[in-house]
């Protein structure tokens, strides 16, 4: 009987140990959907704009602006802003959803004198 509970214990630690890295590759594969250099292409009335996002789990950049990223499987979304001449600065949110190396979704304004404004955009991942 002295042998059975030490056994037991081996047999339950190796499966909490399997349990806990299953979890624990799930969820990387889950944040891991958006990581990667993307090239966005924004149509506005001033024409098309091609900034470039680079996304790393949870952070990332915009332009080389550092940026928080959301990612819920493949749905990503993001603050993000640059300056735009002499309009200032202008703050964005983009969300939208990943295909493979596809994104695309919608931008909205949320400072400056246009804020409210919204428009599409896509995006191809260039570098993963």
């Amino acid at each position: 009987m002295n042998y059975r509970i030490p056994g037991f214990i081996f047999f339950l630690l190796a499966v909490l140990s399997l349990q806990f890295g299953a979890c624990t590759a799930k969820k990387a594969a889950k944040t891991n959907v958006a990581d990667g250099t993307w090239q966005l292409l924004i149509t506005t009335p001033r024409g098309d704009r091609t900034p470039v996002v680079v996304i790393d789990g949870a952070t990332g950049t915009y332009e080389g602006e550092a940026i928080d990223v959301k990612v819920d499987g493949p749905k990503v979304s993001f603050l993000a802003g640059q300056q735009a001449g002499s309009m200032g600065r202008m703050d964005f949110t983009f969300a939208g959803t990943i295909d493979g190396d596809s994104m695309s979704g919608t931008y909205t304004l949320v400072t400056g004198s246009l804020k409210g404004r919204s428009g599409v955009f896509t995006a191809k991942r260039v570098k993963r």
